[in-house]
């Protein structure tokens, strides 16, 4: 890769790094749940990792011990945590998706999660320290939860979740997501706009297997729309202090004129103050939901309206959840929101 497209692709990254750490991680309207349901909201990647090398799927002969043990940065505390796959991928699991979606869905995200990870170290994609291939952050419950974590969060379902997760890692967790022999880059993120997007339109990388489909489930589930209120000057303050170029200084009902997005409603630029900026970037400093967003202004005070949750790239975990509930097996929730992928026997 040239250092250009790779300073391009870090900048991007960076980008997404901060939305991410930005997220809630929590429902509050849902804590009254936590025992039965970890209601933790999805966590989304930080964008699309760009391979630094490739490796051939069938030519790893020393990766074999690798592959079943999971190497994580932990943000939180500063260690590398190395743990046994198995063991990451349910607590990953766990703190992807509530206890309340069904079985295939788990697999799903199981498997998706094995995939996102074998990729990456696979193909370095982040420099990390200590080798670790992923970072997470077990104080803030990101990424991944430990089993102290999931037995405060479970209480007396602590045993009987367990027991199910064990199952569906069991079931799941031997698989991986391919792509003409390698494992694939399966992003994942909450809830789409009503369709998944490109990761083409979102960081620039196009990816045969993260293409949009249609996931309209997704405008059925709690959240899907959201409205937040800022002031004039809260508005200023943010463009004014975070972006470089806008003209501020006319009527502010007039400040954002024009928007690019792609065809299903992701923003990827607006015109603020005669300046484009990026509403990725945007999206990271009002702690926004999506880059799926709606701006209007009036009486004092700008409303934003953003609709689904994360990136909108790969599988939409809320649109799996409904999928399962409908009937759909693992591999065909796999197989709408990869397309084009194969599932793999992975080495545990």
């Amino acid at each position: 890769m040239g250092n250009r497209r790779m300073a391009r692709f870090f900048t991007v990254l960076a980008a997404y790094a901060v939305i991410t750490l930005g997220l809630p991680l929590l429902c509050a309207a849902m804590v009254a749940f936590f025992q039965k349901n970890t209601v933790q909201l999805p966590q989304e990647q930080p964008g699309f990792p760009e391979a630094a090398q490739q490796t051939p799927l069938q030519d790893e002969t020393a990766g074999e011990s690798a592959a079943q043990t999971a190497l994580l940065w932990d943000a939180g505390t500063d260690t590398l945590l190395e743990l046994p796959m198995q063991e990451y991928l349910l607590g990953a699991a766990a703190s992807e998706m509530p206890q309340s979606f069904p079985d295939e869905a788990i697999k799903a995200q199981i498997i998706a999660a094995h995939s996102y990870y074998e990729y990456c170290r696979r193909n370095a994609c982040f420099d990390l320290e200590q080798g670790a291939v992923l970072q997470v952050n077990t104080q803030r419950r990101e990424g991944y939860l430990t089993p102290q974590v999931r037995e405060q969060l479970w209480g007396d379902w602590t045993q009987q979740n367990t027991q199910r997760m064990q199952q569906l890692t069991d079931a799941a967790g031997g698989l991986l997501l391919t792509y003409a022999g390698e494992p694939a880059a399966a992003c994942y993120h909450a809830q789409s706009a009503g369709s998944t997007a490109a990761a083409q339109d979102i960081w620039g990388e196009a990816v045969p297997y993260l293409v949009s489909v249609d996931s309209s489930q997704d405008k059925q589930a709690d959240g899907w729309q959201q409205t937040l209120t800022f002031t004039y000057q809260q508005m200023y303050d943010v463009l004014a202090a975070r972006f470089v170029g806008p003209d501020l200084s006319g009527d502010p009902t007039t400040w954002f004129d024009g928007v690019q997005a792609t065809p299903q409603g992701y923003v990827q630029k607006l015109q603020a103050g005669g300046a484009w900026i990026d509403a990725a970037d945007l999206r990271a400093w009002l702690g926004l939901r999506s880059t799926c967003m709606e701006i209007s202004a009036g009486s004092g005070v700008f409303a934003v309206t953003t609709r689904g949750y994360g990136h909108g790239v790969g599988m939409s975990q809320h649109g799996a959840a409904a999928m399962a509930q409908a009937g759909a097996s693992f591999e065909q929730i796999l197989s709408h929101y990869y397309p084009g992928t194969q599932l793999s026997a992975a080495a545990l």
